[in-house]
């Protein structure tokens, strides 16, 4: 998955070590109870429409390291393996103000990963399989400072390495309805403005900081068990709708998202929206001739892309 937008910290959810409990083979059984209910009300479908393809995943480019580098990578994109790199980091610094002055920090966040596409590995329509993991190093400006919004989005946490994503997604009609199910976070589905995803600053943010403290919402590298359903009614609308497992687990750092357990008094986190994503004044396609007369197809302009989103959740179990 490339690096979109911002990653939101761990700082949301706590990090305090909770106990462990006895698993439950009974909670296990309600939770996927619900994820096979779910996708069974979800993936339902009448009238479809067009709807835009997914982003075309480009092989990996290792600047320095050669053309033949790159083509083996091409390769593997060929055959259905498409690993991925992203890198996001920042230095800042503090001159005046605050309760320490002239401090400065460093935070980055690296996500890594593989994605496997089916239909070119085995002749499996529609479907892939994603991996991934994460690394997290630096210091956190706002403890020196000691204001309210988090000065650098790309702290996550002080150090450590973490198993990330492990989901399969399965696109059907044409593209149009996609689902997923696995370990995955809410943030990369839900409560998104894109158009304030690469900001430096917390205080400008890709998410409402409210629903980090009012439900188990998490961002990356944290994620959980869920479900996801997401269907284009038209190019321009969509409705989705998503099921996730809310724990006290959730941000604990000691198991390094390796504690893949379901328990009895384990939550869940529901949510759903609906999107129009406009794009006033785009120019269409068009064609040119050079000098010689030959045509060339030229895209258009976006435009001024829009983004409006109108959501909701329901929240039960752990904070």
């Amino acid at each position: 998955m490339p690096l979109t937008s911002g990653p939101r910290s761990l700082r949301e959810g706590s990090v305090t070590d909770i106990p462990q409990r006895t698993r439950s083979i009974g909670g296990m059984d309600r939770f996927f109870g619900r994820f096979i209910y779910s996708f069974f009300l979800l993936s339902t479908a009448t009238t479809l429409v067009a709807a835009p393809p997914e982003p075309l995943q480009k092989p990996v480019e290792l600047l320095g390291f050669g053309e033949g580098v790159d083509r083996e990578f091409s390769k593997l994109t060929d055959i259905g393996i498409t690993p991925f790199l992203a890198y996001y980091g920042v230095y800042q610094g503090n001159p005046v103000g605050g309760v320490q002055e002239q401090r400065s920090a460093y935070s980055h966040l690296i996500l890594f990963g593989v994605k496997l596409d089916f239909p070119k590995l085995t002749g499996f329509p529609g479907g892939s399989l994603l991996i991934s993991g994460a690394e997290a190093e630096g210091k956190d400006l706002s403890s020196y400072i000691s204001n309210v919004n988090t000065v650098s989005e790309a702290f996550v946490t002080p150090h450590t390495l973490i198993f990330y994503e492990l989901y399969w997604q399965q696109m059907l009609f044409e593209d149009k309805l996609a689902l997923r199910l696995g370990r995955m976070t809410p943030a990369d589905q839900f409560a998104s403005v894109p158009a304030f995803g690469l900001q430096v600053s917390g205080g400008i943010n890709g998410y409402p900081a409210s629903i980090f403290v009012n439900a188990p919402f998490r961002g990356s590298p944290d994620a959980t068990w869920g479900a996801f359903t997401k269907f284009h009614v038209t190019k321009e609308i969509y409705a989705e709708a998503g099921i996730y497992q809310a724990s006290e687990r959730l941000g604990k750092l000691s198991s390094h998202g390796l504690d893949f357990t379901i328990r009895s008094n384990d939550g869940e986190l529901v949510l759903g929206q609906v999107g129009w994503e406009p794009s006033f004044g785009e120019a269409t396609e068009r064609t040119v001739f050079d000098k010689n007369g030959n045509p060339t197809l030229v895209d258009g302009n976006l435009g001024l892309p829009g983004d409006y989103i109108l959501g909701g959740y329901y929240a039960g179990g752990p904070p």
